[in-house]
């Protein structure tokens, strides 16, 4: 698929326009109005700050008030409902105490989202807060917080962009937003990603019944010392999309504490039943990883897997651990029901697929359901860059066996 950007805006009549460029939708973002306008489109409560020059920059410097919040707004900000907007800006502390804030509020439906982080030293350190705005919103206001219990804080080059539209229509995919949830709506099937777990996927719907339970990123190393649990916390992941030759690639990425960088991909295609997913982690310090997990869970009474040329069926009746020989040729999962639809996990990509263990973690449970472990770094020492790339792809499927599972499989990779 291609990904240049630039091609993408450069045949914006003839694809769907989903970049908006990386204009400022801040006005005097960087206080450049003189004199007695210095203040000009933004507003202060309880009152205005001063404009100190540091290093030769301007920056609007906020003294604690115990107690009591400082505010910095700018409203109304003009968006497009369904676009995905990221709010940044450069701050600085001295001698303070307390949280910093970045606020966005809806002016129509008077939703918010707000993001808090602890005010940083001396250095300078940007923040942001980045959000997907509501598909009947029109305006916004945005507001920069200092709760502090002493000492000063500095504002500087504060920025929205617009990181393109995300939901509408495109081809035959569907995209909307409902709640908390990004629903991607197809005639073969629905999936929906919660938007407050990463983005993770929290349901593959196949003629009205669900075949995903969930699907999350785990990384634990220094035996627990740092941790990743994507499902159970939003790490405010920045979200994009390209829509190009009929396939839809919905990018989620975020940082995790300097830590690690972690970049998913969903890729929707145009007549196909099928998801694929990759992620890439990229290491930004030296660490011992205990182990990089992709943990699914699969509503199913049966679970079929190829050994040995052989299909291999084991019913889901009893709780339990248990491991799959990992089969480098048929790289797919069937699991499926008594009657109803099924899903395929399938590793296309071979050398993604060849990074799990020889054999893979699984467990099965009498409530009628598997998961499966895709374990990655395990007991390893990393080092600041090392990069890991996974990718597998879902396939939600109308009952059928394990032979036309296999069909569906060679199809991707071009086979009959």
């Amino acid at each position: 698929m291609k990904r240049n950007l630039l091609l993408v805006l450069g045949l914006c009549f003839l694809l769907h326009p989903l970049h908006s460029g990386e204009g400022n939708l801040l006005k005097n973002a960087a206080l450049e109005a003189s004199g007695a306008n210095w203040a000009k489109d933004w507003i202060f409560w309880p009152s205005a700050p001063r404009v100190a020059t540091v290093d030769g920059k301007k920056y609007l410097e906020l003294e604690a008030v115990p107690g009591k919040k400082l505010y910095i707004f700018q409203r109304p900000v003009a968006i497009q409902g369904g676009h995905a907007y990221c709010l940044k800006t450069s701050v600085r502390g001295m001698e303070a105490e307390g949280n910093v804030e970045l606020i966005i509020r809806f002016l129509k439906g008077n939703k918010s989202f707000s993001r808090s982080f602890p005010v940083p030293a001396t250095e300078v350190t940007t923040i942001e807060l980045p959000f997907l705005a509501p598909g009947e919103e029109t305006d916004c206001e945005i507001g920069l917080v200092f709760a502090g219990k002493k000492g000063k804080v500095f504002f500087r080059d504060a920025k929205m962009t617009d990181s393109g539209k995300i939901t509408g229509d495109f081809g035959t995919l569907k995209v909307s937003q409902d709640g908390n949830l990004l629903k991607f709506r197809t005639p073969d099937y629905l999936m929906e990603l919660d938007t407050l777990r990463g983005f993770n996927p929290v349901k593959l719907e196949k003629e009205g019944k669900n075949t995903l339970g969930w699907s999350m990123l785990m990384l634990s190393s220094e035996k627990g010392k740092n941790a990743l649990n994507d499902f159970y916390r939003n790490y405010y992941p920045e979200i994009s999309a390209v829509f190009e030759d009929g396939e839809y690639e919905f990018t989620s990425k975020f940082s995790l504490d300097g830590w690690i960088e972690v970049q998913r991909k969903y890729t929707f295609y145009s007549g196909k039943s099928c998801i694929k997913i990759n992620g890439e982690i990229k290491a930004r310090k030296n660490f011992f990883c205990d182990r990089v997990t992709v943990n699914s869970c699969f509503p199913a009474d049966f679970l079929t897997t190829q050994e040995n040329g052989t299909a291999k069926t084991m019913k889901a009746e009893k709780s339990e651990w248990f491991s799959i020989p990992r089969n480098d040729k048929e790289r797919f999962l069937f699991y499926h029901r008594i009657s109803g639809p099924g899903i395929v996990v399938a590793g296309v990509d071979a050398s993604a697929w060849k990074q799990l263990p020889d054999r893979i973690l699984s467990s099965m449970s009498q409530e009628k359901r598997f998961t499966l472990e895709l374990v990655f770094w395990a007991n390893r020492e990393i080092r600041n860059g090392d990069k890991l790339y996974y990718e597998y792809f879902l396939i939600p499927v109308s009952g059928g066996n394990a032979e036309e599972a296999g069909k569906i499989f060679r199809s991707l990779m071009g086979g009959n």
